[in-house]
């Protein structure tokens, strides 16, 4: 499990070639696979992912998850004594246990949704107690996929990401569906987090041109692990602010890591 935190919490992250491939591992000099880092990145003209980007901006909701995770943990187990560094960490390793579990539920009901999008079978078992109210959703809003699980690379700001669903609706209308996956609580609302709006906002620029920002329905559709049956859709307004706002944070991000992924297309 050291591990596991280590790898989320690491210098690793996201990578993509310029022509869209993933390389967000790499074989290292032990021969076994590691998290890519910065300084491969630099090496093998890699772009970053979205959600690397967005990585920039301090998150008072995630911060506020992590703290608040760290804190039941230590509760539930009673800690007292001086919290040195190996208590600290073991801590930690505990605290963030569940989110190998999460994780994991979160792959195998992404999965499950591709399939759904792909071949039409819809889930059955444990993933249809989950994803019920989403399929309603689908064949309600009675919406036309286009592209599932499509990586986007976007050379010209130095970027890429892979969206979940890009559809049409209606009378030439696009769109952006995005699965999220969270630990709700009953009679509490869901809200979108900070910078998911940024993240849509970098997909519907790249897929469908910037010009065409104002004109994507983009929303995320929010699945509870916590409570199975539970899914909220929250839609985002003014994409053109938030891709604003983003190109902000490519700037920033490339002053930070001193490295500028708009090159790398150029060899």
């Amino acid at each position: 499990m050291a591990k596991l935190y280590k790898e989320m919490s690491g210098s690793g992250g996201h990578w993509y070639t310029t022509d869209g491939q993933p390389r967000h591992f790499i074989q290292g000099k032990t021969g076994e696979s590691r998290p890519t880092t910065l300084r491969d990145a630099r090496k093998m003209l890699l772009v970053p992912s979205v959600t690397g980007i967005i990585g920039v901006l301090n998150k008072p909701a995630l911060s506020d998850w992590r703290l608040r995770t760290v804190a039941e943990k230590a509760a539930e187990i009673e800690l007292k004594g001086e919290v040195t560094d190996a208590v600290f960490k073991d801590l930690k390793d505990q605290a963030f246990a569940q989110v190998a579990t999460a994780a994991d539920l979160g792959s195998r009901l992404h999965a499950t949704l591709e399939h759904l999008l792909l071949t039409g079978e819809e889930p059955v078992g444990e993933m249809a107690e989950y994803l019920a109210p989403v399929v309603e959703f689908l064949e309600t809003v009675n919406i036309s996929p286009t592209s599932v699980e499509k990586i986007l690379v976007n050379p010209k700001h130095g970027f890429a990401g892979t969206v979940d669903l890009l559809f049409t609706w209606g009378d030439g209308k696009v769109g952006i569906l995005d699965w999220k996956t969270r630990r709700t609580r009953e009679g509490q609302k869901v809200r979108a987090y900070d910078g998911q709006d940024l993240q849509l906002a970098a997909y519907a620029a790249t897929a469908y041109g910037e010009d065409r920002i104002n004109e994507v329905i983009a929303a995320n559709v929010v699945i509870s692990t916590t409570e199975p049956g539970r899914m909220e859709v929250l839609r985002h307004e003014n994409l053109g602010g938030a891709w604003s706002t983003f190109q902000a944070c490519c700037a920033i991000w490339r002053h930070l890591k001193k490295y500028d992924p708009r090159l790398a297309d150029n060899g």
